[in-house]
């Protein structure tokens, strides 16, 4: 906890820097906690605030140095829903700015969104939307829109985002007059226009399938309607021959008739 408040300040950041606590100290430990099995609560926050630390001290995001282990990962997550709730987990009272901080840079990896959204991320930053004022400060939403913007590049996620029915808090943020920042409100309008965007590919999926749909309800009633045809056209046959074959039958049994006649004369 004191090294995520000393890595936020930028004097005490350059000295952890040159004393390269990141990389001797916080890194190794992180990776030692892969190789536990089913370790406690309190470890993996321990675990998850060095994560932190290491983010605002040395992350690349184009390569970072590690990925976090799942149980890692899920444990910020939960510490994020956590501060939402107000309420304390591993005996720890949790505030949403480190988390989101953190959230922001984990998620731009591709190979991490993707475990970030099945841990329903998407949801709780829109609960972190609606519940934001602005004695939270602007700098929470900035991290929580731009964690969004990252998660928002998979199609899964837009489609948690839409359920989550999200509207009417970027709505607020876009239009709101007082307290977003112009980043903040930026970012809250790319995340709606992803959101758009994807649902018009939606649409036009959908009208893509209806057309099909038609279509083959077309292409059936037009063989029905041609079966049918076919169908009249052989019983007209059918019935023709069967006329004919009568009209054998009763000139053989006139024939006939005729025959017994004369035999019997």
């Amino acid at each position: 906890g004191l090294l995520n408040h000393l890595s936020a300040h930028h004097y005490s950041k350059q000295i952890l820097l040159r004393r390269k606590v990141a990389q001797n100290i916080l890194l190794p430990m992180v990776v030692e906690a892969d190789k536990l099995v089913c370790p406690p609560e309190q470890y993996l926050c321990t675990v998850a605030g060095a994560v932190e630390v290491i983010i605002k001290l040395i992350w690349d995001e184009e390569n970072p140095p590690f990925i976090p282990h799942t149980a890692v990962l899920q444990t910020i997550v939960w510490t994020l829903v956590c501060s939402l709730d107000g309420v304390q987990w591993a005996g720890i009272t949790w505030s949403p700015l480190s988390r989101v901080q953190a959230l922001s840079k984990l998620s731009f990896s591709d190979e991490v969104k993707v475990h970030l959204i099945d841990m329903h991320l998407v949801e709780a930053i829109v609960r972190l939307l609606d519940q934001w004022s602005l004695e939270q400060g602007v700098l929470v939403l900035e991290y929580a829109l731009l964690t969004l913007l990252n998660l928002l590049t998979v199609g899964e996620a837009r489609f948690r985002l839409y359920l989550s029915g999200c509207y009417r808090s970027l709505r607020s943020i876009i239009l709101g007059d007082e307290g977003p920042s112009q980043a903040a409100r930026e970012k809250a309008v790319l995340c709606a226009w992803l959101l758009f965007e994807w649902q018009i590919n939606k649409l036009e999926l959908l009208d893509c399938k209806v057309k099909e749909l038609m279509k083959g309800l077309e292409d059936s009633e037009r063989r029905k309607l041609d079966l049918e045809n076919e169908f009249a056209t052989v019983q007209h046959q059918l019935l023709d021959e069967l006329a004919l074959v009568k009209a054998e039958r009763d000139v053989l049994a006139e024939k006939s008739q005729v025959r017994s006649v004369l035999y019997q004369a």
